[in-house]
C-alpha cells in the first residue's frame, strides 16, 4: 500500500557529476520500503544506466516547485528495447527529503515535528515533558486492531504517531534541540520494543512551523527494516505507559555506560523467530555484552593490581626464555611470545564478573541458575557448536531461563520494581510470569518511582 507519493523531473547524480535527466515517481509503502521508476527524457544522452553500478541521487522538483531529493538509490529492474531509446529504470532508495518553498520568519518560531510510528503497541497517550520540547506519542483509534493483525501475519504496520513541539526558538538552535528530541523518541521507542517484545520504528517525519496555522517546511521519509514479529511482550499492554514514564529517564541516563541501548536489538533478536540454537547464541553475547560493559566501568574488576600483574608478566616472559633454549620448543616458544601481550590475564572470568554485576544489582538467579552454570556452556556453544542440551525440550527450557536472566538484568538496571508484569492469574509483584506457567521473583530490590521532569 503506498501512503506517500512522489512524481516529478530531476536529474541523477552519481558521484559527484550529473547524469541525464528524468521523469520520476517514487513512494514510500506502509511497511517502511521506498521504492520508485526512472524514465529518461533526453535520448540523445552520452551515459547510459550501464555507467551507474552503485548508488546514486536523484535532485528535482515536482510540479509546485518543491524540492525532492532522492538518496542511496539502486537500480533494481531495467525495462526497453531497441525500438525505444527510452528505458524505464525501476529502483529502491534509503531516504526521500523533501523541502517545500515556505520560509520561517526571522527571530523565534515555533515548530511541530510529528512522526509516523511502526509496530508501537499503546493503548493510550503518552507525554513526556522537557524544559526544551514536549513529546506526546498517540496510538491510531484503529491501533488494537492493527497489534491483532500483526500478531497475526508478523508484518509491520502503522499504529501510533509522536509529535514533538518545540516553542519560541532561533531558527539557529532549532537541529540541536531537534536531535535530543529524537534521540528520546527513539529511546521511548526501545522501550516500548523491549516490553512489548515488537521492534519498533518511525518512517517519516513532517517538520511545521507553527504561526496561526501549520505551514509544512520539510518532510523526511526513510528505509526502515523491521523483523517479522508476533509480539511476544513481557509487560502487560495496558500497563507499557506506566512502564515507560518509570524507566525512561533512567534509561537516559545510563544506556550509554551499560550497554542497555545495544542489549534492546540483541534481545529483540533473540526473541524473534530464528532457529533455538541460533537464539541461544544470541542472548548469550548479549549477556557477556552488558558484562563487558559493566567490567569496563569497575576498574576494581581484576585478577591482580597493575603492579602486581607487570611483575606476573615480566615472570612469564623470563620462563618462556627460559623455554626457548631447548630446539624442540624454539618455533613454539616464538608463536607464545607473540601472543602475549594480547593475553587478557587482568580480568576476572566472565563467570565471577557476572556475579558480581549480579550482586550489585541484588539481581535473584538462584531459582533459575543456582551455580551460573549457563555461562560454561555458553563458551562451549561458542567454540564448538555443542550445545547443553540433546533434548529439544530441555534445552528450550534452558534459552527460555536465560531470557528470564537477561529480562532481569535489564529491569534492575532501571531500577523497574517489575509490579506490572504480565500474567494470567493477578498481579505478582517482584515476579516475572515466564513462558512455561511458572512464576519466579523478579528480583529482590525496590526503588523509588523515576519521576519525569
Amino acid at each position: 500500500m503506498k501512503i506517500y507519493k512522489y512524481m516529478g523531473k530531476g536529474k541523477i547524480i552519481y558521484k559527484g557529476a550529473e547524469f541525464f535527466e528524468v521523469k520520476f515517481d517514487c513512494y514510500q509503502n506502509e511497511r517502511g520500503k521506498i521504492y520508485g521508476a526512472i524514465e529518461e527524457l533526453d535520448t540523445n544522452r552520452v551515459q547510459t544506466h550501464k555507467d551507474l553500478p552503485g548508488e546514486f541521487e536523484i535532485i528535482g522538483k515536482d510540479q509546485n516547485g518543491n524540492s525532492i531529493e532522492i538518496e542511496k538509490t539502486l537500480l533494481t529492474q531495467i525495462s526497453g528495447n531497441h525500438l525505444s531509446p527510452r528505458l524505464a529504470l525501476k529502483f529502491m532508495a534509503l531516504r526521500i527529503i523533501y523541502n517545500t518553498q515556505y520560509r520561517s520568519a526571522r527571530g523565534f518560531n515555533d515548530y511541530e515535528i510529528v512522526f509516523e510510528l511502526l509496530n508501537v503497541q499503546l493503548f493510550r497517550e503518552f507525554v513526556y515533558q522537557h524544559d526544551k520540547f514536549s513529546l506526546t506519542i498517540e496510538p491510531y483509534r484503529n491501533n488494537f486492531g492493527l497489534i491483532n493483525q500483526i500478531k497475526k501475519d508478523g508484518l509491520s504496520r502503522l499504529t501510533a504517531k509522536a509529535s514533538v513541539k518545540i516553542n519560541k526558538i532561533m531558527d539557529s538552535q532549532f537541529e540541536s534541540v531537534f536531535n535530543w528530541a529524537e534521540n528520546c523518541l527513539r529511546d521511548c521507542l526501545r522501550l516500548i520494543a523491549f516490553a512489548t517484545g515488537a521492534s519498533t520504528g518511525w518512517l517519516n517525519y513532517k517538520i511545521y512551523i507553527v504561526s496561526n496555522k501549520r505551514h509544512l517546511i520539510k518532510k523526511f521519509h526513510v528505509t526502515i527494516d523491521l523483523r517479522n514479529t508476533k509480539y511476544s511482550g513481557i509487560i502487560f499492554p495496558p500497563d507499557v505507559n506506566e512502564f515507560l514514564s518509570r524507566t525512561l529517564e533512567k534509561f537516559m541516563h545510563v544506556k550509554d555506560s551499560t550497554g542497555l541501548d545495544y542489549f534492546v536489538d540483541i534481545y529483540l533478536e533473540a526473541n524473534s523467530d530464528l532457529f533455538l540454537q541460533t537464539k541461544y547464541i544470541i542472548i548469550c553475547i548479549g549477556i557477556e555484552m552488558l558484562n563487558n560493559f559493566f567490567k569496563h566501568g569497575k576498574e576494581a574488576i581484576r585478577i591482580l593490581p597493575k603492579p602486581k600483574f607487570r611483575k606476573l608478566r615480566k615472570n612469564l616472559e623470563r620462563t618462556l626464555e627460559e623455554f626457548e633454549i631447548s630446539v624442540d620448543y624454539r618455533g613454539k616458544i616464538k608463536d607464545i611470545k607473540r601472543k602475549l601481550p594480547d593475553l587478557n590475564l587482568k580480568r576476572v572470568a566472565f563467570k565471577d564478573s557476572f556475579k558480581k554485576m549480579l550482586n550489585d544489582y541484588k539481581i535473584s538467579y538462584n531459582d533459575i541458575f543456582p551455580n551460573l552454570e549457563f555461562a560454561d556452556e555458553c563458551a562451549i556453544v561458542r567454540h564448538t557448536a555443542k550445545y547443553p542440551q540433546d533434548n529439544v525440550l530441555n534445552f528450550y527450557k534452558e534459552f527460555d531461563k536465560l531470557m528470564a536472566l537477561s529480562e532481569r538484568v535489564f529491569l534492575a538496571m532501571l531500577d523497574y520494581d517489575g509490579g506490572k508484569f504480565r500474567d494470567r492469574l493477578d498481579n505478582y509483584e517482584l515476579k516475572k510470569f515466564d513462558r512455561h506457567g511458572r512464576h519466579v521473583p523478579l528480583y529482590s530490590k525496590k526503588t523509588k518511582v523515576t519521576k519525569l521532569r
